[in-house]
């Protein structure tokens, strides 16, 4: 499976990805290339991932994922900070 690349067969698993809103997904970069029985009965003969890529240039930077921590930081951040501030109010 060493040159297995996913992003040409199938989806990223999760649900929700805002990240992907801003930043092009590694899948939505390429052209799809569809798997049939045969070809993975050949390569599960073989033992090996015999397939040929295109040689596009994908990027794998993976800056949607970036987006998406930034997002749950800020937003803990603030869900933190109105947490504090309510108990503050209601301390006082």
């Amino acid at each position: 499976m060493d040159g297995y690349k996913w992003y040409y067969h199938g989806d990223e698993e999760g649900l929700i990805n805002p990240g992907g809103w801003f930043y092009p997904l590694p899948q939505n970069q390429v052209k799809r290339i569809p798997l049939s029985v045969a070809d993975l009965a050949r390569i599960a003969t073989n033992a090996v991932w015999d397939l040929d890529y295109p040689s596009e240039a994908v990027d794998l930077r993976r800056r949607d994922m970036v987006m998406n921590r930034t997002i749950f930081y800020f937003v803990l951040t603030v869900a933190s900070l109105i947490l504090i501030g309510n108990l503050l109010t209601t301390a006082s």
